[in-house]
This record gives C-alpha cells, sequence and structure tokens, in this order.
C-alpha cells in the first residue's frame, strides 16, 4: 500500500475539470485520460481506472500526504500516542506487536460539491465487473446533476491500505457518498449498502442532488412493437458475437504447465497476504480453524512436485501457531520471505521458472496427468522458461492487461486441488 508519486487529488481533479471544460455536450468518452507517465507500472498494476482511457468522470483518487490528519482527529492521536507510551515502553499498545494504525483521510471540501468515492481492489473481480457499471452510473449523475456538481473517486485500497482501514472497508467495492455540507473524515453514506442497487436516482436521492429526469431504455420496459424486440435480439446477438471473440483472444495467449502453476500458487500467496485477517488486524478462532483445513487440502491434493507443496504450504503448516495466527505481518513476511528464496537460488533449474513452478518430467507426447489440467508436456525447457517478473500473473492470466491475474489463477489453484481430489 506504498506510493511513491507525488499527484494530488486537487492536481487530478483540475486536469479533468480543464478537459472537460473543452469538450461540448455528448461528448465525455472522448476526454483523454490523465498522463499516466509519473507512475511505474508497478503502480498502474494497483489501479483500475488510470490507465484506461474511457473512465470519464470517474477518477483514480492520489494521496498527497500520507500522514496527513484532520485538525479534530490530531489532538485525539496525540493523546493516544502519549497513553500508549506510558504503558508500553516500546511505543506501541498492540499486543501482538502489529504497530498503530496509521489515520489517511480524504482530502476534498464538500462546501459547494458532493462526492462519490468507491472503495476498491484492484484483483477483486467484483470490482473488475463492476466497472463499466460505476462510469456509466457516473456518467448519468453527470448529465442529469442540476446545480450540484458531484466529483466520482475511486481509491485503490491496494495502494492505500491505511486510508481504507480508516474508514473501515471491509468489502470491495464499497462505495460511499458525501453530500454538500457532510465532513469527509466521516465514512460518509454507503451507496451499495443496501437493498436497491446503486443508481443515479439512488445518489441523488442519499446526496439530496436535483437529478434530471431521463427516459428509459425500450428494453427496461416492455416491448412497445415487434420492431423494438427485433432491434433488442439484434444487440443481444452483437454481444454474443463480441463475447466469443474475446474468449477467443484470450485463448491466443499461451499456457504452459508451469504458466498454470505460478498462477495458482501465487494467487494463493496473494489470498494468505490480503484476505486472511479482517481490517482490524485479527484472526477469529473459526477463520483461523478453516484456514489451517484449507492448507491440509493444499497439500492432500496437490502434487509431490509442485514447490508451492513441497515449499510454503509445508512451512505453514508447521509453523501455523507461531506465525500464521501469531499475526498479519507475520504471516506475510513468511509469504514474502519464501519467494525471496526463490529468487536467490542459483545454479539450479528453478533460475528458468518463476516460484511456483512444478518439476514434471518433460518427455515427448506425454500426457501430463500429474497437473490434472490436459496439455502435452513442454518438448523443451525453453517451453518453460517465463519472461515475466517473478511476483507477476503471466499473460496467459492477464491478457496484457493492469490489475487482472487473480481470479484466473484462483481458479487455476482449484482446478488442481479438484482433480487431485478425484484422483
Amino acid at each position: 500500500g506504498t506510493m511513491t508519486s507525488n499527484v494530488d487529488a486537487a492536481d487530478v481533479q483540475a486536469s479533468a475539470e480543464s478537459r472537460n471544460g473543452n469538450e461540448g455536450e455528448g461528448s465525455e468518452s472522448s476526454v483523454a485520460p490523465l498522463k499516466h507517465s509519473r507512475f511505474t507500472k508497478e503502480e498502474l498494476d494497483s489501479m483500475l481506472y488510470e490507465w484506461d482511457e474511457g473512465t470519464y468522470p470517474i477518477q483514480e483518487y492520489h494521496v498527497k500526504d500520507s500522514g496527513q490528519q484532520p485538525p479534530k482527529a490530531a489532538a485525539a492521536k496525540d493523546n493516544a500516542s502519549d497513553a500508549a507510551s506510558s504503558k508500553n515502553s516500546t511505543g506501541s499498545s498492540s499486543s501482538d506487536g502489529e504497530e498503530d494504525e496509521v489515520k489517511v483521510y480524504l482530502d476534498f471540501s464538500t462546501d459547494e460539491e458532493a462526492y462519490v468515492v468507491m472503495f476498491y481492489q484492484p484483483w477483486c473481480p467484483h470490482c473488475q465487473d463492476y466497472k463499466p457499471t460505476y462510469i456509466e452510473i457516473g456518467k448519468a449523475v453527470t448529465r442529469r446533476t442540476v446545480g450540484t456538481k458531484v466529483n466520482f473517486y475511486a481509491v485503490s485500497c491496494e495502494l492505500y491500505e491505511h486510508m481504507c482501514h480508516t474508514y473501515e472497508i471491509s468489502g470491495y467495492p464499497t462505495i460511499l457518498g458525501y453530500a454538500v455540507g457532510s465532513d469527509p473524515y466521516s465514512r460518509g453514506i454507503e451507496l451499495n449498502g443496501g437493498e436497491d442497487s446503486m443508481s443515479p436516482d439512488l445518489i441523488g436521492d442519499l446526496l439530496s442532488i436535483e437529478l434530471a429526469n431521463e427516459a428509459l431504455d425500450a428494453w427496461e420496459s416492455s416491448y412497445s412493437n415487434s420492431e423494438d424486440r427485433r432491434n433488442r435480439q439484434k444487440e443481444k446477438k452483437e454481444e454474443g458475437t463480441k463475447a466469443a471473440e474475446l474468449k477467443k483472444e484470450w485463448q491466443s495467449f499461451p499456457s504452459t504447465v508451469n504458466d498454470r502453476y505460478h498462477n495458482a500458487g501465487l494467487s494463493l500467496a496473494f489470498a494468505l497476504k490480503s484476505g486472511v485477517y479482517d481490517r482490524f488486524g485479527k484472526l477469529r478462532d473459526d477463520r483461523a480453524l478453516v484456514l489451517s483445513d484449507f492448507l491440509d487440502l493444499v497439500d492432500w491434493t496437490t502434487p509431490q512436485a509442485w514447490t508451492v507443496r513441497t515449499g510454503l504450504v509445508k512451512e505453514l503448516r508447521l509453523r501455523f501457531h507461531d506465525v500464521v495466527v501469531a499475526g498479519k505481518s507475520r504471516l506475510a513476511d513468511m509469504v514474502e520471505h519464501n519467494q525471496d528464496m526463490h529468487e536467490e537460488i542459483k545454479g539450479d533449474g528453478a533460475l528458468d521458472h518463476l516460484w511456483g513452478h512444478i518439476d514434471v518430467p518433460r518427455r515427448q507426447k506425454r500426457r501430463n496427468m500429474v497437473t490434472g489440467l490436459g496439455g502435452d508436456v513442454p518438448d523443451g525447457k525453453k517451453n518453460d522458461v517465463v519472461k515475466l517478473r517473478n511476483r507477476k500473473w503471466t499473460e496467459s492470466c492477464t491478457h496484457s492487461k493492469p490489475a487482472m491475474g487473480f481470479t484466473c489463477g484462483l481458479w487455476d489453484l482449484f482446478h488442481i486441488i479438484t482433480i487431485g481430489a478425484s484422483m
């Protein structure tokens, strides 16, 4: 959750406004995105909106000062720090060694404008699927707003973990609204947490924003005539054709046996680091029991030749109580240490593979039954060499797009476990 760029929200907003001011009505989709040359590839991989050209009016939110404190919270934090230091000579009041939480708040003024802020994880499939819907809702509100300006932001919890903890974000995506005159240091109004799905009209009602009325599309109501029905059928056919073309494009990215095992191992490691502990850094007994059972299942069902099973999973099972349940940071350190050890291997065949490879025999025209995923065993060592970096999903999962790969790798892991259990 670190950021090396010094881009602040004011710069982002000012740049977007200057572009928007030069565009005519109905041309919002043609607005150019912010130049992202200031970001590294790793940072772009942690965002869903910064690198995409068609996300207007959604803007990635960037923190200028990671240590910012609202005036009323600063004094409370100072008092809490004094009390903690009097009880603990190390300066930490945490009993399990976790560091005191840093508070990072949204930095914008609601004096005259309203805000909608989505907190998301770039690897979260729900966040990825919801992206086009969020963009369309933002366009509709921007188009229909009468008087009050509404700003739409997206906050990556991968980049700004402390901010997401500050606002007690426990599920993704979480969308908070701030009406004119509201306090941005509060949690705001949760727009997608009720029974009704978020819509422009719901945003208008909850944030007290006047919206112009628009007629519903023909297919959202009953068909008025046969021509409407034919047009809708034609549109559905075009959507199906586009989906088939997309699937064909995905299949154009080659995948080796070691690609699949690397992607599965990387998703397992990522889930261990980000999905085990809750937002307060706690691990309940029932969750610890489920995790222990899952690690046993991975050990039982996956091939002995898989380096993740013989390395990381074995160590996690042996040191479950003194590392895994001891704290979030200790669990993350163990996962990262295991990956670092692979990178330090010298003079070994593992140098030709990413972390999480599997040592399978290479024999021509022999079916690779050990993986449970089908496919022939690669004929040469060169087919197993993956050129991407050690901690990134391969193109067979990312399809050359940023912030992708987690869900694909997770399905690879489930397939490997399922076939292993059946055998």
